[in-house]
Parts: structure tokens; sequence; C-alpha cells
């Protein structure tokens, strides 16, 4: 559980920054396959909500809208 939200937060500040490198900071991660897993659960709840109410995190009470451009 902290894990998961250590990783989102980071993740969620990279990708509202524009960060190019974001990969390449959290690659070392993709060493073990329940980090794997976490990683990738994590981004397609991002880009679920992104997609639905333009918000990473639609249940933690933060709303960071971004506008989303299909």
């Amino acid at each position: 559980e902290a894990f998961s939200k250590s990783v989102g937060l980071y993740l969620q500040k990279g990708f509202q920054k524009g960060v190019p490198s974001l990969f390449q900071s959290v690659k070392f991660l993709y060493a073990t396959p329940e980090k794997i897993q976490l990683i990738d659960s994590l981004l397609n709840t991002y880009l679920n909500n992104l997609n639905q109410y333009g918000t990473f995190d639609v249940s933690s009470g933060m709303i960071s809208l971004i506008d989303v451009k299909n």
C-alpha cells in the first residue's frame, strides 16, 4: 500500500509536469513482476480516470483536472 501510494504520487507529479524522462527514473522498478503489475494497474487506472473524469484519482478527493484531448 505505501509503495503503491508513493509510486502513484511520483508518477502523477511527473505526468503533470511533463517530465520526458519519467520512465527512465522508474525503470529499475520493472525488475520484479509484482511491481510491474502494480505500476501497470496504476497507469491503466489513471488512463481510465483521465478519459472519464479528467483527473488521475477520483476517490482521493484530489481533483487535478487535466485537459484530455482525443
